[in-house]
């Protein structure tokens, strides 16, 4: 497991299962800007101390995870209402997420941290 601490002060660790490979071009520079965008909304937004991305390898499909320990929200009933108050972080992680024919799913609460995963066949 790797290890990097954000500007922050976050923890980020990394975590491989599976054996890792090459992605196509594309799929790499998609699944870059969704994490670099998840990273970006944990350490202004969750209050976390520490965050996981795991990238998975295991099966045929690849499934990226990142979770944070941080403070949580409420989800509304669709992602586009965050992008209505002017928050588009999650509705353009989601968009690309469907660029790769891809999975967008987030879980979070309040107090309990949150969870977001991207899954794509490649």
């Amino acid at each position: 497991m790797e290890s990097l601490t954000l500007e922050s002060g976050i923890k980020i660790n990394l975590q491989v299962k599976g054996r890792e490979h090459s992605l196509p071009p594309e799929f790499e520079i998609i699944l870059f800007r969704i994490a670099q965008d998840a990273l970006n909304n944990v350490a202004q937004h969750s209050h976390a101390t520490a965050a996981t991305v795991t990238l998975d390898f295991v099966t045929s499909n690849f499934r990226m995870t990142i979770e944070d320990n941080g403070q949580g929200f409420s989800l509304p009933d669709n992602i586009g209402d965050f992008a209505a108050k002017g928050k588009l972080g999650l509705q353009r992680m989601e968009q690309q997420a469907g660029l790769l024919d891809g999975s967008f799913k987030i879980s979070s609460e309040p107090g309990k941290g949150t969870v977001l995963t991207v899954e794509a066949t490649h």
